[in-house]
């Protein structure tokens, strides 16, 4: 729905979530903070639309992890604030009088960037709000894009889920240390990590207190684990069931090889067994010289009916052709029997009977 051609109302350009509004403040180059309300809560600054930096209490700032990690003292980061101004910010103070060199702290703020975007990331947000005009302490300026940002931060959840239930869950929960004599085949970094482990500290206070941050000390508290050097304190992943495409579709039945012989239709081929009678079997289907014989038989059948004698049944083609006799000049043919007249003649039987009837003389 729009006012006028070609401009939209506010509530179409109303974002839905951070990374929306991300997109939208990069179309407008938009300059300032983004507070964040809800969960830890944050605030991410931005110049030109670009993400620079992101403080959030639930991840260690820039400030922590220069002075936690010691590669800044405290009496030299106090000195370098009073020596801020509006024409010297607080990172040429640093790199200019050597507490640390421009590529060593642009690769600190860019972490400290993507760390707080992840922290802010494991709870849910429920607002924010615009504050233009304002800069952070330190940043990674010129600054990433906002897909850059959200991908990264998407990244390294999946990563986690993957190996824990509830990512969340773990960030909240204390570590426990497991009993274990053989620290010392330990690195420098695990060693110091397992060390600052007391049962009551989370992975959070432990990104704190050893000035690193919250995702890459997660990481390392899992592989701790793992190896049996922490005690598994949250529910691990779950793998689901394997899901697989079915076919739509049944593979169609390979096709006929070109030298097998075609299939023949019997009467009775598809009659179930069953429904047979019984001492019989199924019908085969005969070979070629078979139905040739057959053919040959009924050819000659054909041939000879009209000379074969009739069958006692009448029908002249029931007779076998091979036992029929021809007459010859040999064998005489049979002649009708001769009719007997007393057989005939009723009184000729009377007589018979009486008697009285006497054999003509011969």
């Amino acid at each position: 729905m729009t006012d006028s051609p070609g401009r939209q109302t506010s509530r179409e350009r109303a974002p839905r979530n951070i990374p929306s509004l991300l997109t939208q403040l990069r179309q407008d180059r938009f300059t300032g903070a983004v507070v964040v309300e809800g969960g830890s809560g944050g605030t991410l600054f931005l110049r030109d639309g670009l993400v620079g930096a992101v403080e959030s209490p639930a991840a260690p700032s820039v400030r922590s992890l220069l002075l936690k990690s010691s590669r800044i003292g405290e009496h030299d980061w106090e000195a370098a604030l009073v020596a801020v101004g509006e024409d010297r910010p607080l990172a040429a103070v640093l790199t200019g009088r050597g507490l640390i060199s421009d590529a060593e702290l642009s690769v600190i703020c860019t972490a400290a960037l993507f760390d707080g975007a992840f922290a802010m990331a494991l709870q849910p947000v429920t607002g924010w709000r615009l504050d233009p005009g304002r800069d952070p302490e330190l940043g990674a300026w010129p600054g990433h894009e906002p897909p850059r940002l959200v991908e990264e931060t998407a990244v390294r959840l999946r990563t986690l889920r993957e190996q824990v239930a509830s990512v969340g869950e773990f960030a909240r929960t204390p570590v426990l240390p497991a009993i274990r004599t053989d620290v010392d085949g330990l690195g420098s970094r695990d060693r110091t990590l397992l060390l600052s482990v007391n049962g009551r500290r989370t992975p959070r206070d432990l990104a704190f207190a050893t000035g690193r941050g919250v995702y890459p000390v997660m990481i390392d508290l899992l592989r701790l684990t793992a190896r049996r050097f922490l005690v598994q304190t949250v529910e691990p992943h779950a793998p689901g069931p394997v899901v697989t495409a079915r076919s739509s579709e049944r593979p169609a039945p390979p096709p006929p090889a070109d030298d097998a012989p075609l299939p023949r239709r019997s009467p009775s081929r598809n009659l179930p067994q069953s429904r047979l009678p019984a001492n019989t079997q199924a019908p085969t289907a005969m070979s070629e010289e078979q139905r040739s014989t057959v053919l040959r038989l009924r050819l000659i059948r054909n041939a000879l009916s009209d000379d074969v004698p009739a069958s006692p049944d009448g029908d002249p083609h029931t007779a076998d052709p091979q036992t029929a006799e021809t007459p010859t000049a040999e064998t005489p043919t049979a002649r009708p029997p001769v009719a007997d007249p007393a057989a005939a003649d009723p009184a000729a039987n009377r007589g018979t009977a009486t008697g009285r009837h006497k054999e003509p003389a011969s």
